[in-house]
């Protein structure tokens, strides 16, 4: 009986003896691909390091490559337009919790999550990336943190993938650090052509996290406080595939305005016509990102903006 505690508690200990030596080798012995993807967010806070007036774009990759940031820029003249969407399973937290260190009062937060982000709002192996790769774990939670540990093949995989895929960058469409234009619009999948059609998806969300709406409200409330706008809008979708998840989507607007975060316009607005994306639900061709932009352009105008 003694030796079963013994291995019992031994289990745990050994557990985090090799998450320990695993962060430690990943962090100092083999460092990570300077160009993956979710490494942009690096960048993007560089972005923010100025003193002008800002409109900043918070997301995930539905805002990355969903936006003409040039044609906000045009109608918006008096401020720098930022794009930080880069993938959602960055989360939403980790993000807006960097991002808030950087506004200022006259600035503008648009935040566009992700209809799968309300049962959580948690980062995975992409925020593990950025963690390791900056060697801080600052502004990630306990919890975000073993969330992200828990696909450690995944992890293992993607890096494996990245370093191909990164000699393939400007041959073929792959995801890369350097897709990303000087507003963090990505804009490398402009070069090539869709290759097959997307199949559609339905988002089933049976209940939400009731804290990611306490999260959005504080943020909301601290920010406003110091002269920071702060608006919610929903998500581009691809209409065939919104169609088939019109319950959850439903579900979300009415949460969302049951918790006093509700989005500045209905979700409706953003189902897009499957032509207008280019490899996922959530992703827009060229075309699709100037359709939106537009439609964001004329939501900001009419509410005074």
């Amino acid at each position: 009986m003694k030796y079963f505690f013994k291995t019992l508690i031994s289990i745990p200990i050994i557990g985090i003896l090799l998450i320990g030596i695993f962060l430690i080798s990943t962090m100092y012995v083999i460092p990570l691909n300077k160009n993956l993807y979710s490494l942009a967010h690096i960048d993007k806070m560089k972005m923010l390091q100025n003193n002008h007036k800002k409109i900043v774009l918070l997301g995930g990759s539905n805002v990355a490559f969903g936006f003409n940031s040039n044609l906000l820029k045009k109608e918006f003249i008096d401020y720098d337009i930022i794009n930080t969407g880069i993938h959602a399973s960055i989360g939403i937290r980790y993000p807006l919790k960097e991002i808030e260190f950087y506004l200022k009062s006259g600035d503008i937060l648009i935040i566009f999550p992700e209809y799968e982000q309300f049962e959580g709002g948690y980062g995975g192996t992409p925020l593990l990336e950025i963690c390791l790769y900056k060697k801080s774990f600052k502004n990630i939670e306990i919890k975000e943190l073993l969330n992200s540990m828990k696909n450690i093949k995944g992890f293992i995989i993607n890096q494996i993938n990245n370093r191909v895929s990164s000699k393939l960058y400007n041959k073929i469409f792959v995801y890369d650090r350097r897709g990303f234009n000087e507003n963090g619009d990505y804009i490398e999948h402009h070069k090539f052509r869709r290759t097959s059609k997307i199949k559609p998806e339905k988002i089933i969300i049976n209940k939400v996290d009731q804290s990611i709406f306490d999260f959005f409200y504080n943020k909301k409330r601290e920010l406003e406080k110091n002269g920071i706008k702060v608006i919610f809008c929903p998500p581009v979708l691809e209409k065939s595939s919104a169609i088939m998840s019109i319950d959850s989507i439903k579900y979300i607007e009415e949460e969302m305005e049951k918790n006093k975060t509700q989005f500045i316009s209905k979700s409706e607005n953003y189902f897009l016509e499957d032509k207008y994306f280019y490899d996922t639900i959530y992703h827009l061709n060229k075309e699709g990102a100037e359709i939106r932009t537009k439609e964001i352009i004329k939501i900001l105008k009419k509410k005074g903006y």
